[in-house]
């Protein structure tokens, strides 16, 4: 079996590669198609690749809307343009509705990244919910000392826009009991904002901006081991892997409760109410005072992360999945 595997971002290394990687493995004959840089000139190519293939699974719904349906595709969804276009008011999500809408017509099977996203695709058939795997790196056997400096550091992953509410953790900070390092690892649209609004915290709390660091480098892994609390404060998410990533390395993790995170951790986790800062200061608070808490948090999100299935699993699903459908 050959299968085109069509996606917007490809990063070697990154949880997607080895994902690829996995399935080619098993017996499958896998064709990479990024369209990261020019997509007028990719889209050309495209109709070369999909002349040998036998199927096509498309990575998100972008691309999906262009690809030759007369082959059978698979459609893997992160997130919906419904949900998206919520949170981030502009064109381009709400453009998102015509390729979403395209790209799923077309689909012969879809995959959700959860059971959240899977209940958003109701009126869609054949729709199957495969998580993300566990990362390969780093190990999660490993365990690392917290907790050891007077000031905790508190991380947040993500990309720095509007359905992530970072801002939420800002105006939280004045609230806390003890001076926080907060570091951002990730960029975005907001990062200016909220780099202005750092400005009412000197002297208290630090904050860094880490910027954009690929997960394949293993400078983003460092600040994981160096990390106390990770906090997840996002309006909207399909299957959040940088939560994953916190519970890989036993962080405590106070998240919002959107149903996501709830499918994700369960009582793994620490939930404030969507919205509610007081709720998160006080969470947040209840982290930071006791060593006693993180470690009964930090613990359960470890033992969780253990029990998600790998990339081999994941890879064995997917190939269900086309096996399935070539029948």
């Amino acid at each position: 079996m050959k299968v085109a595997f069509v996606t917007r971002k490809y990063v070697y290394g990154g949880n997607l590669s080895v994902i690829v990687n996995e399935i080619r493995k098993q017996g499958v004959e896998v064709e990479v198609i990024s369209s990261k840089t020019n997509l007028g000139v990719n889209l050309v190519g495209m109709k070369t690749w999909f002349k040998d293939c036998d199927l096509i699974h498309v990575n998100g719904c972008w691309m999906g809307a262009f690809v030759d349906s007369r082959k059978p595709v698979v459609v893997t969804v992160h997130t919906t343009a419904r949900g998206e276009s919520k949170y981030n008011p502009s064109w381009m999500y709400k453009a998102g509705f015509w390729f979403e809408n395209r790209t799923l017509r077309k689909a012969d099977h879809i995959i959700a990244v959860s059971k959240s996203i899977q209940n958003e695709l109701i009126e869609y058939p054949n729709v199957t919910a495969i998580p993300h795997s566990l990362p390969s790196f780093p190990n999660p056997s490993l365990h690392f000392e917290r907790g050891i400096n007077p000031r905790l550091t508190v991380l947040y992953s993500g990309r720095l826009e509007r359905r992530k509410s970072v801002i939420s953790i800002f105006e939280s900070l004045p609230y806390l009991l003890r001076p926080i390092h907060l570091k951002l690892l990730g960029d975005g649209e907001q990062r200016k904002n909220l780099e202005y609004c750092q400005n009412w915290f000197k002297g208290k709390h630090k904050i860094s901006f880490l910027g954009y660091i690929p997960n394949s480098c293993s400078d983003y892994w460092k600040h994981f081991e160096t990390a106390d609390i990770f906090v997840c404060p996002s309006l909207y998410e399909g299957d959040p892997q940088t939560v994953l990533e916190a519970m890989s390395y036993g962080l405590p993790i106070l998240a919002s409760d959107i149903p996501s995170h709830k499918e994700m951790l369960n009582n793994a986790g620490m939930f404030f109410h969507i919205y509610d800062i007081f709720d998160l200061q006080s969470k947040l608070n209840s982290l930071i005072v006791s060593s006693g808490v993180r470690q009964v948090f930090g613990s359960r999100a470890f033992e969780r992360a253990k029990k998600r299935p790998g990339a081999r699993d994941i890879a064995k699903q997917i190939i269900d999945v086309y096996e399935g459908m070539s029948q």
